[in-house]
């Protein structure tokens, strides 16, 4: 998964297909991981309350090629967790077990994805 932009998103939510109540989001661009890597990764995730078991979860992946102008591959990761489920660790250290994951994948890419640049100079008055 080199070439293109890799989407990252973590959801806190109350159950399946409800709106989050918290999300994190990262854009990298060259990302250097297998997505079964990524997969293992994110399900590590799960574990951070430290119990016997993980929080309830659903994570799924999408890949493709974008053909519209510019060629480019693209992958997508979605984690949505149960906000119950991280009761025990609590939102400050569920927040920065998201915060050093995205970092550990920000050092394995070529940095963060912003967009398109804007070409257009300032005019001087």
């Amino acid at each position: 998964m080199q070439d293109g932009i890799t989407t990252i998103v973590v959801n806190l939510t109350d159950y399946p297909g409800s709106d989050p109540q918290a999300s994190w989001i990262i854009a990298l661009d060259g990302l250097d991981m297998s997505v079964e890597d990524m997969m293992r990764e994110l399900q590590e995730l799960t574990w951070a309350t430290k119990d016997d078991y993980p929080v309830m979860s659903s994570l799924r992946s999408r890949q493709g090629v974008h053909n519209w102008g510019a060629s480019s591959t693209f992958a997508e990761f979605i984690l949505d967790m149960s906000a119950g489920g991280v009761g025990a660790l609590g939102a400050v250290g569920f927040q920065a077990a998201v915060r050093d994951l995205f970092g550990r994948f920000r050092v394995r890419s070529r940095g963060d994805y912003w967009g398109p640049r804007s070409r257009r100079k300032k005019r001087c008055a």
